[in-house]
């Protein structure tokens, strides 16, 4: 993003130098250092400075003694494979001890129309995104190619009612994944342990809860067969939006066991109080409170 200083609906924010929201911060670190990976939720549009989950959690540290530093990288409107590109590339450069991701609905939105599968090592990764960012005719000929691999897919489609873009039912099997195994297997590399943040939908709660006794597969033929349209009568895209925000959320549990990793599920607390949302999505200043909290807790518990 651009430096400087800006306004949205009569909240007031700051980009630093880097690019990214909150006070500056140094490449060379000397303290410990989290990096919050995210979308619009991440970045607080809606949040005075001071009120953003990641501000709220540096302060959280602070309080009990802990002088941490908590960079906030969230971008709008932007998803995992994105998240992926800015650690691989940039973010990685400023060493962090922690990264936490809470990357759920974007991901379904521009992710899952045009996924990405990567069967080789970070060295290749790294030269694909170079090339990606600095070649055009690259960068134009990968949106092609994914674009008419996935048309021609027919047996594994399902239809975004939210964009009316196709939708790769494997994206929901392998594709998220796929992108969450490069995350850590990189973090790893690096020395970097990877919290991953179940993201929270306030759109009917006991669904919510409900959605939690299937698995994977239930999930995805519920989506396909409508099942939620049919039992309670819910629009479509609140339909959507439910399950493909379970199967998300369900596919970071695979992850628990694994040694640089830790889950984070804030739903029970968030869900409790629709004031914890601006929207169906994006959270109030108590909200983002709330959020922080969590995060807090799990991390001061593995330090």
């Amino acid at each position: 993003m651009v430096p400087g200083f800006y306004e949205h609906n009569g909240v007031q924010y700051f980009i630093n130098s880097k690019g990214f929201r909150g006070k500056e911060f140094k490449e060379t670190k000397d303290k410990f250092r989290i990096i919050c990976f995210g979308g619009s939720t991440t970045i607080g549009l809606a949040s005075h400075d001071d009120k953003t989950y990641p501000f709220l959690l540096e302060k959280k540290f602070k309080d009990v003694g802990y002088d941490f530093e908590v960079l906030n990288f969230g971008f709008g409107s932007k998803s995992l494979n994105y998240i992926k590109s800015l650690l691989f590339t940039e973010a990685f450069k400023y060493k962090p001890n922690i990264i936490t991701i809470y990357s759920n609905r974007n991901s379904t939105m521009y992710d899952s129309s045009h996924p990405e599968y990567h069967n080789f090592n970070n060295n290749f990764i790294l030269v694909h995104y170079y090339l990606n960012e600095n070649i055009m005719t690259y960068r134009f000929m990968n949106k092609v190619y994914k674009r008419v691999s996935l048309k021609f897919n027919s047996q594994k489609k399902i239809v975004d009612p939210y964009t009316n873009s196709l939708i790769d039912e494997n994206y929901f099997v392998y594709g998220y994944k796929s992108a969450i195994s490069e995350i850590i297997n990189f973090s790893k590399k690096n020395s970097i342990d990877v919290y991953l943040i179940k993201q929270a939908f306030y759109i009917n709660p006991q669904i919510t809860k409900e959605l939690e006794n299937f698995d994977i597969p239930d999930l995805i033929d519920k989506l396909k067969n409508r099942y939620l349209e049919k039992k309670y009568n819910i629009s479509n895209v609140d339909s959507f939006w439910l399950i493909t925000s379970s199967i998300l959320n369900k596919n970071l549990d695979l992850f628990n066991n694994i040694s640089n990793v830790k889950i984070i599920d804030p739903l029970d607390k968030l869900l409790q109080d629709k004031n914890n949302f601006i929207d169906y999505l994006h959270l109030t200043p108590q909200g983002n409170n709330i959020l922080a909290s969590e995060i807090f807790k799990v991390i001061n518990k593995n330090l």
